[in-house]
């Protein structure tokens, strides 16, 4: 038997204040998923997900990427 995977993913953007508009304009192109600003481990991060599947989520890193926005990462989500 296959075991499924049941992962969540969600992608980070650290280092701004503000979300830059290039960076607004890309997730806005990529998904309609919630932008939400949170406190992780003491850093200011924009989050964006949740992300049922990996490569929307890696969509979007690509496409962040691709407008120089810095400090994207894509995190997998424990789902118990």
């Amino acid at each position: 038997l296959e075991k499924q995977d049941n992962s969540i993913y969600r992608v980070t953007i650290g280092g701004y204040d503000i979300l830059p508009a290039e960076a607004l304009a890309a997730i806005r192109e990529n998904t309609s998923r919630d932008i939400a600003k949170a406190n992780i481990n003491g850093i200011m991060k924009y989050v964006i997900g949740p992300f049922q599947d990996r490569q929307q989520a890696e969509n979007l890193v690509n496409a962040l990427l691709a407008k120089q926005v810095t400090n994207v990462e894509l995190e997998k989500l424990e789902n118990k």
